[in-house]
């Protein structure tokens, strides 16, 4: 999980009758409705996908991955970064002192670089059936930036409608709860079954409806 910016700002959402929290140096975005909470409520949601069975195949085939941002790190800046941070005296602790903090740095980096070689180097990459990131993907200019950059936050907010990745999705066999939906004819029904951050990534379904209008998808 990545950690968001701790600088936050309120604003009020009129759709969903709660708080956003807004990193300060994105208040002045074009769009100031950015949903980004830095510890997140995961909210479970079952979407119910009807259509011709080789459509719905070839869906299945594109929205598979490896359910992560393949963001390009720096990691000799990650370094860096983690080092000044560390050094840095805070209201509530005080600073380490260099050689502890290069340790504590170079330990993250260690950490960090090994997990992500892993998810990489998986033998079975695709193992999200539903990920965002194949169907909707980030823009390689902003994969070299920080999952936390404001202009990544307002992408994301902006072409998905969540800032972050969905969690622990997986493929139903068996109706359940009010899906009622039953196939046609000639059509097969896939459900899925996810967790996403604080809101409906409804705008990323909007544009994968468009790209996909054969199928029917119901949340």
């Amino acid at each position: 999980m990545y950690q968001r910016q701790a600088g936050i700002l309120a604003s009020s959402d009129p759709r969903s009758g709660r708080s956003n929290v807004l990193p300060v140096n994105m208040a002045e975005s074009a769009d100031t409705n950015v949903l980004c909470l830095p510890n997140p409520e995961w909210l479970p949601h079952v979407l119910v996908i009807n259509g011709p069975a080789a459509d719905l195949e070839a869906f299945q085939r594109a929205a598979a991955g490896p359910g992560v941002i393949p963001w390009q790190r720096d990691y000799s800046q990650l370094e860096e970064d983690w080092l000044h941070r560390l050094l840095a005296p805070s209201p509530t602790r005080r600073g380490l002192t260099v050689h502890a903090a290069r340790i504590a740095a170079r330990e993250l980096r260690d950490e960090l670089e090994a997990l992500e070689m892993r998810v990489a180097n998986r033998p079975e990459p695709n193992v999200c059936p539903f990920d965002l990131n194949a169907l909707v993907p980030v823009p390689f200019k902003l994969l070299a930036l920080e999952p936390n950059d404001p202009a990544v936050l307002v992408w994301l907010w902006t072409h998905w409608g969540t800032t972050w990745m969905l969690r622990d999705v997986e493929i139903l066999e068996s109706a359940s709860g009010n899906d009622v939906v039953a196939a046609a004819a000639g059509q097969e029904i896939l459900r899925l079954r996810f967790f996403a951050a604080d809101w409906t990534p409804w705008r990323a379904l909007e544009t994968i409806r468009a790209n996909w209008p054969t199928l029917s998808f119901t949340l």
